[in-house]
């Protein structure tokens, strides 16, 4: 925690962890703390969500967001409506 800054420290608890491949996610209630290759970055969330692992790729999902794919630190749209099944 030491490498965030001081206002990036600030969160009193951690939703979700998961750890997929060479790096660890952990959601707090308004950030994505993301520890690879000995650094830990933090990027702020509209949303909480959770992490799924499906066929070895990790995705994304806040409510009411569409799916996101996750690769190391970068998050695309793999599917807009996350009631669809098509």
């Amino acid at each position: 925690v030491e490498q965030l800054s001081e206002s990036a420290r600030d969160f009193k608890s951690i939703n979700h962890m998961i750890a997929h491949g060479d790096t660890v996610y952990a959601v707090t209630p308004t950030s994505l703390l993301v520890w690879r290759n000995g650094k830990l970055t933090v990027q702020k969330l509209e949303d909480p969500g959770l992490f799924h692992v499906v066929d070895d790729q990790l995705y994304f999902q806040a409510r009411e967001r569409p799916l996101m794919l996750v690769e190391g630190t970068r998050f695309t749209v793999a599917h807009r409506d996350p009631c669809s099944a098509s």
